[in-house]
């Protein structure tokens, strides 16, 4: 959620969040609240969130538990239901270098970062190749 919130901070007109801890969802919201913001925080499983979703994102925020892998599957997803378009940047973070996220070939990453173990990657979809 801290992404979500430094971007509305610096003037994104809106932010969606998932969350799948109803403690985290609700301390998310009240958080939003503070700040000022109309807060946009869905309950549940990030997948089957994003598979809900109808209109197109121009910035996506990827930072799920590590453990959990969820990198492949929301990337698809957002692929497969037109949820990102030519000029979408989608930012991940992950504890793996890039060729370990194991993403289609039409993902490209145009910056990398890492501190520590954490690795951090703003990509885009080449739609030519999807």
């Amino acid at each position: 959620g801290a992404l979500g919130v430094e971007a509305l901070s610096r003037g994104a007109a809106e932010c969606l969040f998932f969350e799948k801890n109803p403690a985290q969802a609700k301390h998310l919201q009240q958080a939003l609240l503070n700040f000022g913001h109309q807060p946009q925080v869905f309950m549940g499983d990030s997948l089957q969130l994003i598979s809900q979703q109808q209109q197109a994102f121009d910035i996506v925020f990827l930072d799920p538990p590590y453990s959990l892998n969820l990198w492949q599957g929301a990337c698809e997803l957002l692929v497969e239901r037109n949820l990102i378009h030519q000029d979408s940047l989608v930012y991940i973070e992950a504890d793996k270098d890039w060729t370990a996220l194991a993403l289609p070939d039409c993902w490209q990453y145009v910056k990398s970062t890492k501190a520590g173990s954490v690795h951090s990657y703003l990509a885009k979809v080449d739609f030519t190749h999807v």
